[in-house]
């Protein structure tokens, strides 16, 4: 540890000119290693030999690869570029720096590790190319102590962002309904009944707005703070004799027959005054029939967004000005999710951003981590409000592949390219110490921290491509049958779509109902049982009008509540039907159909030899400013060889400063951002050269 230490000394000194003093990511990696040397240190007192073993392994590569990096790193052209600093802003054109130029969050969430070492962590933020974070205040031991008292509060968390302000880090402060309810649990008992802490308690809901406008009080008008997160993935369960009162008036009114709403409901109610609500119902009872947990859903999801309207309201009062965000839940696509949760494409317009917490498992199937999650997640919510700027507030990771640390860090890396291509303007990794701690994870983060805050305007454009196909995504199909078989069809589709190399969004049927199809290109139908009419009709004429559809054969045999429907959407020479099992496959193989029958537009995209789509191999391509660029990852464990459709075949990787041509080896989890390079223009560079 004390000859790295010197040799760290030595190579800062040794630098090139240029690089020394000026160069974030030779900083980045220094401090990296570093806070590698002080982690030897706390295993070799503890006697954790095994461990410090493999440490002392990890501190020798990272000084060899330092000192490679120190000598070449001042000749690389990317690498000599500087990192924007300065203040980023939250707002209606997204995240950008105060000259409004695109930029990119990239930080952490405090939540998992100590309360003692955050502002510690805040100090040593910058020097990793970190500029966000994300402070759960709630879970705060004042917080605990005094949360509604605004002037404790106050003192708690301002000098924490104090720090912040100095390091330049944005921050978003997090609210959290489940902490106040553990704090409050002894005077208000019943707050977690359902099993989660039900906002619609009315003891939680008033203790949880005094807290939220107390907090809200604390940290108003300070400079580091980006906007505030008004809940953490909140769950409703709306009881009682008033809800259900209105539950009844609501279904008399607009029920006015009680004999249509028992053939509609398949019940045998004498009496309105007979309807219920929650219960252990038996399994073919009305309660569970798909045209009432239509009409209850629905009504319960009205009652959860005027909730969310007024605790939105609450905060924006006591702190005027201040974004505002709903931390969601990583379940849109999980069986049954629409009883307790509420529905995203609402709640993406009732706030100045999206933001959402994504829990991450390691590769257990052929790709190196859970995909497609976060990604389908994050361009689920994109699709909802795509001019709104999407931060994931929470990447947890439950695990790394036990492997070198160079084969975790490119796991890390890949998983937060595609999140930021995808769609995320923010991330925040939230890790407990012993992942943070782990050889790899915090040099991954740091590098593509400084990687996406040098290429932000160009991430930007990628996120912004226009999408030519979308997937629908119906909510009525999420309410029949709890979702299945929609949704576990709807994420299969997106998987398989993903590795096209088009941008893919969602089409829900409000969209289709108040905006028809656009200019789509070609619309993916999932395994949809039902659909509102309105939106059947307008997928109706988009087939009429020769629209491309992507489907499987079966109809959507059902409206919204479960009754079955006369017409069909038809076949057509547009059609190109999913056939197999209904996996990511298929689907994939049916947007290569597209694309060969001229639906859809011909772009760089990765093929194999015999010009088949390679599932696992992930591109977007876009045009910035006259370049083309084409985002490429292999998401598989193994290596894949790979060529280009299309006549550009080669470029330069921005992200690494390497050249790149195809057809080339894809290495697992290989970020790369390709500069592409039309044939005229490499020769005339060679014959320059």
């Amino acid at each position: 540890a004390d000859q790295a230490r010197q040799a760290v000394a030595a190579l800062e000194e040794a630098a090139p000119e240029g690089v020394r003093g000026s160069s974030p990511y030779v900083r980045a990696r220094a401090a990296a290693l570093e806070d590698a040397l002080a982690r030897l240190r706390e295993l070799l007192a503890a006697e954790s030999w095994e461990a410090a073993v493999l440490q002392t392994a990890h501190v020798r590569e990272s000084l060899e690869s330092l000192r490679s990096f120190t000598a070449l790193g001042g000749l690389v052209p990317e690498l000599r570029q500087e990192i924007p600093e300065g203040t980023v802003v939250l707002g209606a054109s997204g995240v950008t720096d105060a000259s409004g130029k695109p930029a990119c969050l990239m930080g952490q969430h405090f939540g998992k590790m100590p309360e003692e070492s955050w502002k510690g962590l805040l100090e040593r933020m910058p020097v990793y190319g970190m500029n966000f974070a994300v402070l759960p205040v709630s879970a705060m031991a004042g917080a605990a102590a005094a949360p509604f008292d605004a002037d404790t509060l106050r003192r708690e968390v301002v000098p924490l962002l104090d720090t912040a302000a100095a390091g330049k880090i944005g921050v978003v402060v997090q609210l959290s309904q489940e902490a106040l309810a553990e704090a409050i649990r002894d005077q208000a008992p019943g707050v977690r009944s359902p099993g989660f802490a039900n906002l619609a308690d009315p003891a939680l809901l008033a203790a949880f707005k005094e807290h939220a406008a107390a907090v809200a009080r604390a940290v108003h008008g300070h400079p580091a703070l980006l906007g505030l997160s008004i809940a953490d993935a909140p769950q409703f369960k709306f009881d009682g004799e008033q809800v259900r009162l209105s539950f009844v008036e609501e279904v008399r009114t607009a029920n006015p027959d009680r004999q249509e709403l028992n053939r509609a409901w398949r019940a045998h109610l004498a009496d309105y005054g007979e309807i219920t609500l929650w219960g252990d119902h038996a399994e073919h009872s009305y309660q569970n029939r798909r045209a009432y947990q239509f009409d209850w859903q629905t009504f319960h999801h009205t009652l959860i967004h005027a909730l969310i309207r007024d605790l939105r309201d609450t905060v924006a009062a006591a702190a005027p000005g201040t974004p505002l965000m709903l931390t969601l839940a990583a379940d849109a696509f999980e069986k049954a999710e629409t009883r307790h949760s509420p529905d995203r494409e609402e709640v993406a317009g009732l706030f100045d951003a999206l933001a959402c917490a994504q829990g991450i498992a390691s590769g257990n199937g052929v790709y190196a981590w859970d995909y497609p999650k976060p990604a389908v997640s994050q361009a689920l919510l994109a699709s909802f409000a795509p001019e709104k700027p999407l931060l994931d507030l929470s990447v947890t990771l439950d695990a790394l592949p036990e492997a070198p640390p160079a084969e975790r860090e490119a796991v890390v890396r890949s998983l937060l390219w595609t999140s930021l291509v995808t769609g995320a303007s923010g991330l925040a990794l939230n890790l407990s110490p012993e992942l943070r701690d782990a050889p790899g994870v915090l040099d991954a983060f740091s590098r593509t921290a400084l990687e996406a805050r040098r290429l932000a305007p160009v991430v930007r454009a990628l996120q912004q491509a226009p999408a030519v196909t979308h997937i629908l995504y119906s909510n009525s199909s999420k309410i029949l049958d709890d979702g299945e078989p929609h949704l576990s069809s709807a994420q299969f589709a997106y998987e398989g779509c993903s590795f096209s190399g088009h941008a893919i969004r969602f089409v829900t049927e409000r969209q289709l109902a108040a905006h028809g199809l656009g200019d789509m290109r070609a619309l993916v139908m999932p395994e949809t049982p039902a659909i509102t009419d309105t939106a059947f009709t307008a997928l109706a004429e988009f087939v009429e009008k020769d629209g491309t559809v992507l489907r499987v054969g079966t109809p959507i045999p059902y409206n919204e509540r479960g009754h079955s429907r006369t017409n069909v959407i038809r076949n057509t020479g547009n059609t190109v039907l999913v056939r197999g099992m209904n996996m990511p496959t298929e689907y994939l193989h049916a947007m290569d159909a597209a694309i060969q029958q001229g639906s859809l537009p011909r772009i760089p995209r990765p093929v194999n030899t015999h010009g088949y789509p390679l599932e696992g191999v992930l591109t977007r391509h876009v045009v910035y400013e006259g370049d083309s660029y084409l985002f490429c990852v292999n998401l598989r464990k193994t290596a894949v060889r790979c060529n280009l459709d299309g006549s550009l075949f080669r470029g330069r990787d921005v992200l690494l400063g390497r050249d790149v041509q195809f057809p080339r080896t894809l290495e697992s989890c290989d970020p790369m951002l390709i500069r592409l390079e039309r044939p005229q223009r490499v020769a005339e560079r060679t014959a320059a050269n």
